[in-house]
This record gives structure tokens, C-alpha cells and sequence, in this order.
């Protein structure tokens, strides 16, 4: 310590010009450095550590610096640009950032960013415009398929992500938010408008636009495909703690009255007619109806009337409205 400088004592800014003169160029030698280095090691023995009032301002000290010497920001940044980083400090800060979540303000800001650097650079995407060529496709799909292959736990990741977001266009709401249209409804003038916007476009969900034809279009999937279809999307959906959401619930006799009205409508709108409307069931039909009440059918009935249906009954389900009417009106024989 200076004899007669007492702790907190600072320089006159003529003292402070003429000691900063005085050492500019020297450099301490290798046996000092070693000596100040283990004079800090016995002071500070855990590292020394800058609060955050100290961090505080050297980050503004350097901010003002950087500010009024921008040839010095410059030079930074082109060091920064050239240098090369090793395997292992890449490795440090990937661990140090790991399981960070950065705020949606500074995510936008990184983002504007990007942008105006990417602009300012003149850069534009190498794929934009271009087209995979059929051979390109392919390839691309024989090497995601040996991947997936390959590695079931990429396989597994997939699909988790998959049920999780429910693989559904447009924006994806978290917990707790309310959408902005909650409780709002579209005018008809609105409907029509959307109806044809989106006429000959393709859905968000799905991979197939306009003019593209399903590879199982036409095709029906045997019962053996079915069952292992619907187990395996209820092992999945079980897994990720999935509930119906309407288990345990009942509609309303409003709601049903409003579906019961909407169905009459749209059956209306189509032509569709009841069978039986204006007439009534013969004695002999009506008591077959009531010895069946209460009963069910045995499995091995269930597959003889399935096969009789198959083999010379056309199933009844799968015909269209009018079809449908048209085959009631020819078998109904008032039985």
C-alpha cells in the first residue's frame, strides 16, 4: 500500500493520464503473472465471482464504450466472425444453455435479427423455387425409411409428438389459453366466402394437395386390419394419458333436440324420405319387433347375418340416401 493513500482514495484525473503513460507498453513478465495468478488463487479459492450490481455496470461501461468507438465494435465483430471454436466449447455452451427457455420478446428480437443480417447479406434460401425431381423423392424416402428403421427411438419420438399435438393445421393452443373467437360465430355472408376460398385446396392436416390421389382410396381394410389398426392407436393414446372427453358425460335434451333438427334438414335437403312414413307395420311385424326385445344376437348368428348380406343383400350402410330409400321401398313387403 502507498504510504499516505488511505482505502477508497482516488486519483486526480492528471495523476491517472500520467501512471496510464507511464506503464503504456509494458507487459508483466512471465514469473509475475505466475505470481499474481497464485495471490488470487489463495484470496479467492472457489473463483472470484462478480455480483450483480458489478455485472450491471461493466455491461453499461462496455454498451457506452462500444458506442462511441465503432471502429473498435468493428474489429470485434470481425474476430468474432474468423475464430473458430473448438468441439469442446461448443460442447460447454450447449450444456450451459441446455433446458433454457428464452421469453417470446427475446425470441422476436433474435428473429428481426437474423433477418436483417440474412438481408443485408443478400442471402436467399438455396432450395427456394426448386423442385425434387421423382428419383430425389424416392431417394429421400428410402433413406428416412432406414433411418426410422434403424432407430426406433426417433420412431417413438415421432409418434409421441404426433398425439401430443393432435397433428392439427393451424395454431396450437397451450393450456390455459382461450381462443380470441370463443363464443363468436360467422355470418353467412362469412361462410360462403371461406367455403370458397378454400375450394381445391388441401387440408392442413393432411400431406395431399389438389389433383393428388390416397394410395388407399377405393381400398377397405379387412376386420384383421381394423382390430390391430384400433388397438394400436389405443396403446399409443394410453400412453400419453389420453381420455375421451366425453367419458363420464351425457349430452343434453337440448343438444339432441338441436342434432335431431340438423339431421332432419340435411336429410330433407337431400330427398330423403322414411320408408315407412304413411304406413304402419302389420300385427305379424310388430310382435317379430317385440319377441326380440330384450334379446340379442348370438355371435354365430351376427356372422350368418353378415354373411347373407354379403353374399345376396347389399349392406345397407353403405349405399347413399336415395340408394338407401330405394332398396327399403323394394323389400318392404309389410312383414
Amino acid at each position: 500500500m502507498i504510504l499516505g493513500l488511505k482505502k477508497g482514495h482516488k486519483h486526480l484525473e492528471e495523476t491517472r493520464k500520467k501512471m496510464s503513460l507511464g506503464k503504456k507498453g509494458k507487459h508483466h513478465s512471465a514469473e509475475t503473472r505466475k505470481r499474481i495468478r497464485e495471490a488470487l488463487k489463495k484470496k479467492y479459492p472457489g473463483g472470484r465471482k462478480h455480483s450483480e450490481e458489478t455485472k450491471r455496470n461493466m455491461s453499461i461501461s462496455r454498451k457506452k464504450y462500444l458506442d462511441k468507438h465503432p471502429e473498435a465494435k468493428k474489429k470485434i465483430s470481425e474476430f468474432l466472425k474468423t475464430r473458430k471454436v473448438s468441439a469442446e466449447t461448443r460442447r460447454k455452451i450447449r450444456l450451459s444453455n441446455l433446458g433454457k427457455q428464452r421469453s417470446e420478446e427475446v425470441k422476436r428480437k433474435m428473429s428481426e435479427a437474423m433477418k436483417k443480417r440474412m438481408q443485408a447479406d443478400g442471402w436467399t434460401p438455396m432450395a427456394k423455387g426448386l423442385k425434387w425431381s421423382e428419383e430425389s423423392k424416392r431417394k429421400a424416402s428410402v433413406l428416412r425409411k432406414k433411418l426410422l428403421k434403424e432407430r426406433p427411438d426417433v420412431t417413438e419420438k415421432i409418434s409421441k409428438t404426433w398425439f401430443k399435438k393432435g397433428h392439427q393445421g393451424g395454431r396450437q393452443f397451450k393450456k390455459g389459453q382461450t381462443s380470441t373467437f370463443k363464443g363468436k360465430h360467422h355470418s353467412e355472408e362469412s361462410k360462403r366466402k371461406n367455403s370458397e376460398a378454400h375450394k381445391g385446396r388441401h387440408s392442413p392436416g393432411t400431406g395431399f394437395k389438389k389433383g393428388n390421389i390416397p394410395q388407399n382410396k377405393g381400398k377397405k381394410a379387412s376386420p384383421e386390419a381394423i382390430r390391430k389398426n384400433s388397438e394400436a392407436m389405443k396403446k399409443r393414446m394410453q400412453a400419453d394419458g389420453w381420455i375421451h372427453p366425453m367419458k363420464g358425460k351425457h349430452h343434453s335434451e337440448e343438444w339432441k333436440r338441436k342434432k335431431s333438427e340438423e339431421m332432419k334438414k340435411r336429410m330433407q335437403a337431400d330427398g330423403w324420405i322414411h320408408p315407412m312414413k304413411g304406413k304402419k307395420a302389420s300385427p305379424v311385424a310388430r310382435l317379430r319387433r317385440l319377441s326380440m326385445k330384450g334379446k340379442h344376437h348370438s355371435e354365430e348368428s351376427k356372422r350368418k347375418i353378415q354373411k347373407i348380406q354379403k353374399n345376396g343383400m347389399p349392406m345397407v350402410e353403405n349405399l347413399g340416401t336415395r340408394e338407401r330409400q330405394e332398396f327399403f321401398l323394394k323389400n318392404q313387403n309389410g312383414k
